[in-house]
């Protein structure tokens, strides 16, 4: 037993990236790794046998640490993410699994505490945050921008006494002023979308199709 405990001891005190101790029954520290050094600040003599609430927030709202390990003791496990204290005062993102620890006849001696520190996966997720947020804003200032533009450009078109339309490369109505819908008596909401040929019918498509077709090929055509 002693052998497979200081092997379970130096496995433990390996670990550099994660705190790693236990705790007594009364939320006492008892054990102590390198991982928990290097993120929380602290050594092993400077630690050991004071109570795990150092690294927390003090102050009205702040969690405490015995309202957490009551959890750990009655749902037999405690999950959480929060800011903790470090020995300088510095505070820090962490995630913090804690678990009660039983004997044999089920008599809780104390419990386990792994702290990882998330500071930077949380400044990430904040910074992508922000950069959606910006780009969301910037996208309904673009909408908005556009959306002015259009209404300007449609209020100047049906202002004017010609027929004026825009249609896309496969020839469907993208923009009709007023006197485009009036002339063909086609309600506006009715000719975006419909083909050209659709809108002057079949009688009088023929006859326009060749200027059509040499204007989508990239030519400037004036014809009657």
């Amino acid at each position: 037993l002693s052998t497979n405990e200081e092997k379970f001891r130096r496995v433990i005190d390996a670990v550099k990236d994660y705190a790693i101790y236990m705790l007594d029954t009364t939320g006492h520290i008892t054990t102590w790794n390198s991982g928990a050094e290097r993120i929380h600040g602290y050594t092993a003599d400077e630690i050991i046998g004071q109570h795990v609430s150092v690294f927390y927030r003090k102050g009205p709202g702040a969690p405490s640490a015995g309202s957490q390990l009551n959890e750990a003791k009655t749902t037999g496990h405690c999950e959480m993410e929060g800011i903790r204290v470090r020995k300088d005062g510095t505070e820090f993102y962490a995630n913090v699994v804690i678990a009660p620890l039983y004997d044999s006849r089920g008599v809780l001696t104390g419990f386990s505490k792994v702290t990882r520190d998330i500071t930077q996966v949380k400044e990430s997720e904040f910074r992508l945050r922000r950069m959606n947020e910006e780009l969301e804003q910037r996208v309904q200032d673009r909408t908005a921008e556009l959306q002015a533009r259009e209404a300007q450009m449609r209020t100047i078109t049906n202002a004017v006494p010609i027929l004026i339309g825009q249609l896309d490369k496969d020839l469907k109505f993208r923009f009709a002023n007023e006197a485009l819908s009036k002339w063909f008596e086609i309600d506006h909401r009715h000719v975006i979308g419909r083909t050209f040929e659709e809108v002057l019918g079949p009688e009088r498509y023929p006859g326009n199709q060749p200027f059509i077709e040499r204007a989508m090929s990239g030519e400037v055509i004036t014809y009657e």
